[in-house]
C-alpha cells in the first residue's frame, strides 16, 4: 500500500514539474531597475513643485565626480541586491566599499576647499525631502519585485537595497543642486540616508517576516 503511494506521488511530482527558468542577464537586470528607480524618483519629486529649469546637468568637476559615482554606487548595490538571491554568488563588496569611501572623500574634499563651508540653520531640509520623496517610492517597487523572489540573506538583500536606493536618489539630487555643497547639506543628505535605511529595513525585514 505504501509503495503504490509512493508512486502515485512520485507521478504526481513529475507531472507538476516545469522547466527550470534561465536565470536573466545580471548586468541587463541591473541597468533596467537602475533606470526604473532613476525614473520613479524623478516623476516623485514632482511632488516637491520643483521649477523644471531647477534640472540640469553638473557644471562643475566635482559635481560631475559626484554624479558618476553616485550612479555607478548605485548600480553596483542594485546588483548585490541580485546576487544575494542566488546561493553562492560573490557579491562586489570590496569594489563597492571603495567606491563609497571615495564618494565620501571626495564630498569632504568639495566642501572644504571652499571659504564658506557652513550655512544657516535649516539650510539643508530641501535636500533630505528631495532624497527621501525620490526613495520611497524606489522602496515600494523593489519590495512588490521582491515579494516574487523570496531571499535566504534578507537584511543582506535590505542592506544593499537601501544602499542602492539612497545613492541613485543622490544621484537626482546632484541633478539640481546648487554647485557649491556646504556642510549643512552633507548632514542632511546623511540623515536622509539613516531615514531611507531605517526605512528599509523596517519595512523590508517586516515584510519577509510575514512572507515566511
Amino acid at each position: 500500500m505504501n509503495h503504490n503511494r509512493h508512486k502515485e506521488l512520485i507521478q504526481q511530482l513529475t507531472h507538476n514539474l516545469k522547466p527550470v527558468a534561465k536565470t536573466p542577464n545580471l548586468w541587463l537586470g541591473t541597468a533596467t531597475w537602475s533606470l526604473v528607480f532613476l525614473g520613479l524618483g524623478v516623476l516623485s519629486t514632482f511632488l516637491l513643485n520643483l521649477h523644471p529649469k531647477a534640472w540640469q546637468f553638473p557644471a562643475t568637476q566635482e559635481n560631475i565626480l559626484s554624479f558618476m559615482l553616485c550612479i555607478v554606487i548605485g548600480c553596483l548595490s542594485i546588483s548585490n541586491v541580485f546576487k544575494s538571491q542566488i546561493p553562492g554568488r560573490q557579491l562586489n563588496t570590496t569594489l563597492l566599499n571603495t567606491m563609497i569611501i571615495f564618494w565620501l572623500v571626495a564630498s569632504l574634499f568639495s566642501i572644504f576647499t571652499v571659504p564658506h563651508h557652513i550655512g544657516h540653520f535649516g539650510q539643508g531640509l530641501s535636500c533630505y525631502l528631495f532624497v527621501v520623496t525620490s526613495g520611497i517610492p524606489m522602496l515600494i517597487i523593489s519590495l512588490m519585485f521582491l515579494k516574487k523572489n523570496q531571499s535566504l540573506t534578507p537584511l543582506k538583500t535590505l542592506k544593499y537595497l537601501s544602499i542602492g536606493i539612497i545613492f541613485l536618489s543622490y544621484s537626482l539630487l546632484t541633478l539640481c543642486h546648487s554647485e557649491q555643497l556646504i556642510l549643512n547639506d552633507f548632514f542632511m543628505h546623511l540623515f536622509a540616508a539613516m531615514t531611507l535605511i531605517g526605512l528599509t529595513v523596517f519595512i523590508g525585514y517586516r515584510f519577509f517576516q510575514y512572507r515566511q
